[in-house]
C-alpha cells in the first residue's frame, strides 16, 4: 500500500475516491460557507483586515480565493458527469 503524507489539517495528499464520505464533506463545506457569510456580514472593515504576520492578503482577497477555487473545481465536476 503507498505511503499516504497527510497536510497539517489531516487530510491526505492523495485520498482515493472511496475515501471520502461526502456526506461529510458537503456539512464541511456548507458550515464554511456559513462561516464566509457571517464574515462578510460584519462589513467593509472586517473584509479590509490584514494580519501581516500570517498573510499579506486580506480576509477579503482570502475569500474571493476560495471562492474562485472553488468554481474552478466545481467546473471539473460538471464536466464529469
Amino acid at each position: 500500500m503507498p505511503r499516504v503524507v497527510r497536510t497539517r489539517r489531516g487530510y491526505p495528499l492523495r485520498m482515493p475516491a472511496t475515501d471520502i464520505d461526502v456526506r461529510a464533506e458537503f456539512e464541511r463545506l456548507h458550515e464554511a460557507f456559513e462561516a464566509f457569510e457571517s464574515i462578510r456580514l460584519e462589513g467593509e472593515a472586517a473584509l479590509r483586515r490584514r494580519a501581516p504576520g500570517i498573510s499579506g492578503w486580506s480576509v477579503e482577497q482570502h475569500l474571493y480565493h476560495i471562492a474562485l477555487a472553488t468554481d474552478l473545481a466545481f467546473r471539473h465536476v460538471k464536466a464529469l458527469v
